[in-house]
């Protein structure tokens, strides 16, 4: 048995099917810009773990997803987890949301986690898949879960920053790479942002410079 409350609708909502739930922006692996309702599409028809795996790494922006195909539950968020899932096992029944809250209220777990809430303290976050309260969980960075029978069947990461190759071109190509590389992301970016506003905190360190002198170059106006 398995029940899933997602319900966080401000600033980006969840576009829903029978089986799909979805939300976010990104672009695939042809370059092309997915938000709304191509959400849906662009994860229809997932039945094995395979495909999921390919779709959820085709997927290059901001996105969290639920998948129910063939009595399993497929789900994933990016990179950056910006659109948080948590879950709660049982014996009995697997409740998926996007609000701890509905978690805690509902199967009234209100015992804070130890380890975790000492780990707060020092770092202001909780590790791995916890949370500060017990039992309750949540789905990692770049991380997908695959459930099946009330249990996590397979999890795993299906993105990392470490690296196992050395580029050993000189100085002047890997600036030539970087650049390119810099310039491609920002494309992406000016064409997700459709001429909203953008308002930039300048700090004055090399991350609000960057993106700022890129805004430039690029014309963006708004």
């Amino acid at each position: 048995m398995f029940n899933i409350q997602l319900v966080n609708n401000r600033g980006f909502e969840w576009y829903k099917n029978k089986n799909i739930f979805v939300k976010g922006y990104f672009f695939d692996d042809e370059n092309n810009f997915i938000e709304r309702e191509n959400l849906l599409r662009f994860f229809a028809g997932i039945e094995k773990e395979r495909d999921f795996i390919r779709k959820i790494k085709q997927a290059n922006g901001v996105f969290s997803v639920v998948i129910i195909a063939n009595n399993r539950i497929f789900t994933a968020s990016d990179k950056t987890r910006f659109f948080p899932v948590f879950y709660y096992l049982s014996e009995n029944e697997l409740f998926i949301s996007d609000d701890i809250k509905i978690i805690k209220n509902k199967f009234n777990n209100c015992k804070i986690d130890n380890f975790s809430a000492k780990i707060f303290k020092i770092a202001r976050y909780t590790i791995g898949n916890t949370t500060l309260y017990e039992n309750i969980f949540q789905v990692q960075s770049a991380e997908y879960v695959i459930f099946e029978s009330n249990k996590i069947e397979k999890n795993g990461f299906f993105f990392s920053y470490a690296t196992s190759s050395l580029n050993n071109a000189d100085y002047t190509e890997l600036k030539k790479q970087a650049i390119f590389i810099f310039e491609n992301a920002f494309k992406r970016l000016l064409v997700s942002l459709k001429n909203r506003p953008v308002a930039l905190p300048l700090s004055g360190g090399y991350d609000s410079r960057l993106i700022a002198v890129m805004l430039k170059k690029y014309n963006y106006e708004n």
